[in-house]
């Protein structure tokens, strides 16, 4: 808040407004998944502050207050969730992991029995540490079924069945401790977007001929250099509405008609990174009010990733099916293999 009015003092008060705006989205996204309303409500009223301030030419340095009593507000829900965690629930306040013992037994004795072989190789080596790191880290697709399960709600809050889900891996990679949030945010907003933008309603689908629930597809590989983690996320539903995105460009003033005639499909998909873009016609608290692809290409281009819409067909001349690509660098992620330096050490 004080860099806040620091900025509001030169001028320059909108880029923080908007940062704040998107930690919030984030924030409220996330709490309305796992279903904590008291949060995801005052969140949203914070949310709403923003926006004033970001339709606004002027500073309003009175609505500090206001913001203020709406901080007050999300730190007393998340403190009584915290108490509900910890003391009702009995979950411990330290890091400490829980691990099944027979699984921890087990990797013991495998790893006492190989270590008396003299003729231990790397490969087992590897094997050993391979089992350890289940212990600490989160493979990517345990942390993916762990948020599916908090998107069911929101399917049904807007009438539609809860969406089939798939997940496909050409390998065993697990989320390092850092990214973990990262990883879970823009994963949770992309599959918001499906549910909520992509997939229609159910007599809908019936009418085009699938089926009442919608298909939610989720594969991930490693890139051929191995520099990068791959994940695409890509759903069965209505696709990109490229006309709907034309027309919102030029309402909005980020092209001309001219400039438009010249732009390909893809390339006006890409529109929708834009901040604040949303074809949307009433930005609800589900829709996202507004905030969508930008939060979630901002928040892997700050992890040294990118984003990227790869359109596939047209189910018309104006619907295009897509998949939603990100490229995260490997240093956050870790594929299960043994470094040199890890093999040597063993060795």
């Amino acid at each position: 808040l004080e860099k806040l009015s620091f900025d509001a003092q030169i001028s320059n008060f909108k880029p923080m407004v908007s940062r704040i705006y998107r930690v919030l989205h984030t924030t409220k996204g996330l709490s309305r998944t796992f279903d904590m309303t008291e949060m995801s409500d005052a969140v949203h009223n914070a949310e709403s502050v923003c926006q004033e301030w970001q339709n606004s030419d002027q500073f309003d340095p009175y609505k500090i207050s206001v913001f203020r009593s709406c901080l007050t507000l999300i730190h007393a829900s998340l403190y009584e969730y915290k108490r509900i965690n910890f003391d009702v629930l009995g979950r411990k306040r330290n890091s400490m992991i829980s691990v099944d013992r027979a699984y921890i037994e087990n990797a013991i004795r495998t790893l006492s029995a190989e270590l008396e072989d003299e003729n231990l190789d790397r490969l087992q080596i590897a094997r050993v540490v391979l089992d350890f790191k289940k212990l600490y880290l989160k493979e990517v697709k345990t942390l993916i079924s762990e948020d599916i399960k908090g998107l069911v709600n929101i399917s049904l809050k807007l009438g539609k069945e809860a969406p089939e889900f798939h997940f496909q891996s050409d390998s065993t990679v697990f989320v390092k401790p850092e990214f973990e949030s990262a990883l879970r945010t823009v994963f949770i907003h992309s599959l918001r977007n499906s549910i909520d933008h992509g997939i229609e309603m159910p007599e809908e689908r019936l009418a085009a001929g699938k089926s009442a629930s919608g298909n939610i597809n989720v594969t991930s590989h490693l890139s051929q250099d191995g520099k990068h983690f791959i994940l695409e996320i890509q759903d069965d539903g209505r696709g990109l509405q490229i006309d709907r995105i034309s027309q919102k460009a030029l309402a909005m003033g980020l092209v001309t008609e001219e400039q438009l005639s010249r732009l390909t499909p893809q390339k006006i998909a890409d529109l929708i990174f834009y901040p604040g873009f949303s074809t949307a016609a009433d930005l609800s608290d589900m829709s996202g009010r507004g905030v969508g692809m930008d939060s979630i290409q901002k928040t892997i281009q700050e992890h040294g990733g990118k984003v990227d819409i790869v359109l596939k067909h047209g189910n018309s001349q104006s619907n295009f099916a897509f998949i939603l690509r990100f490229s995260i660098p490997i240093r956050h992620m870790d594929t299960g293999r043994m470094s040199m330096g890890e093999l040597q050490t063993a060795s």
